[in-house]
């Protein structure tokens, strides 16, 4: 579980408790440092977040086998 993680469901929409329903592994303490340190770095952290999922989406693209129909 990463900062990463909890920010994207966080601004998902998830609430800490739904967080937390999910990843039963974490507790709210956790969580909210999690959410205070993002809140401190927000413009950094979402530019990582954009960067990985830009990357996720050329990988997903490079090595999705395109299927012609028929």
């Amino acid at each position: 579980m990463t900062l990463e993680n909890i920010a994207t469901d966080f601004n998902a929409g998830l609430t800490q408790e739904q967080i937390i329903d999910e990843k039963p592994h974490l507790t709210l303490a956790p969580i909210y440092g999690a959410l205070a340190y993002y809140y401190a770095n927000q413009d950094k952290i979402d530019a990582d977040i954009a960067a990985e999922n830009t990357e996720w989406e050329g990988l997903e693209s490079a090595y999705t086998t395109k299927v012609k129909p028929l």
